[in-house]
C-alpha cells in the first residue's frame, strides 16, 4: 500500500519539496545580511530585555526588509492553500474513482490507513 500510495502522490509531493527548497534558497540568501542587521542595530539586545520600547528598531527593520516582514502573515494561509489545492483534488479523485469506499470498508481502520496514506515516502 505505502507503495501505491507514492505512487499516486509523488507528483504532488515533488511539487512541495521544490516549493520548500526554493523558500528555503529565498531565507538562506537573507539570513547572512539579516542577522548582522539584527546584531549591528542593537535590536536582539533590545528584544532580550523585558518591557523595553523597540519600536524605532523595527521600524528600522520594517524601513530594510518591507518584503520579508509583508509576506509573514501570509504564512498562516499555506496550510489552508495546501488542503485547497493538494487535499481536495485527492479527496475528489478517491470519490470519484470510488476507492474511498475500500479504504473505509476493509479491515484496516480510518486512522491506521490515513496515517498510511499520508505517511508514504
Amino acid at each position: 500500500m505505502i507503495w501505491l500510495s507514492w505512487r499516486q502522490h509523488r507528483n504532488h509531493l515533488l511539487a512541495a519539496a521544490t516549493g520548500i527548497a526554493i523558500l528555503s534558497v529565498a531565507y538562506l540568501a537573507m539570513r547572512g545580511s539579516l542577522v548582522s542587521y539584527l546584531r549591528d542595530s542593537g535590536l536582539t539586545a533590545c528584544l532580550a530585555q523585558p518591557n523595553e520600547g523597540c519600536g524605532d528598531l523595527i521600524g528600522g527593520l520594517r524601513a530594510r526588509y518591507p518584503a520579508l516582514l509583508d509576506a509573514l502573515p501570509y504564512l498562516n494561509l499555506a496550510p489552508a492553500l495546501v488542503g485547497l489545492f493538494w487535499g481536495a483534488p485527492l479527496v475528489a479523485g478517491e470519490v470519484e474513482a470510488g476507492t474511498h469506499r475500500l479504504a473505509w470498508t476493509q479491515g484496516v481502520g480510518r486512522q491506521r490507513w490515513l496515517r498510511t496514506k499520508w505517511s508514504a515516502p
